[in-house]
């Protein structure tokens, strides 16, 4: 039982020592980086977290619901699948085309509709 324990600490103590190395050999990396590189670095994460998203909803598309995203991820997902709308399973919609249905959405007769109602039962 005691070397067990012993073994145990042991993997703790090289876990953490190679945790701390590692941040170390990240931090000195991210120094030597340029400016242009630490941007391309996030860029490239950014595109493949909005892959990510797509592959995502495409394949949740049996879970009603919304799911909002940045605008770059949006005009990512339109660059790198534009051919995609047949076999695609979610609507994408751009900032600018959802900010015009809502304003549609607030001045139609159903919306407030739905507003009275709600009014009705709070009262």
């Amino acid at each position: 039982m005691k070397s067990q324990n012993k073994d145990i600490e042991f993997y703790k103590v090289s876990l953490q020592k190679f945790m701390e190395t590692t941040q170390e050999v990240i931090t000195a990396a991210k120094a030597f980086m340029s400016e242009a590189e630490k941007n391309e670095t996030k860029e490239n994460i950014r595109k493949q977290r909005s892959e990510l998203m797509q592959r995502a909803a495409n394949n949740r598309f049996y879970e009603k619901g919304v799911w909002k995203i940045g605008e770059n991820h949006v005009q990512d997902i339109k660059k790198q699948h534009p051919y995609e709308k047949d076999g695609q399973n979610y609507n994408l919609v751009t900032r600018e085309d959802f900010n015009i249905g809502l304003k549609q959405w607030n001045s139609s007769k159903k919306h407030r509709n739905a507003k009275r109602k709600l009014k009705l039962k709070l009262n």
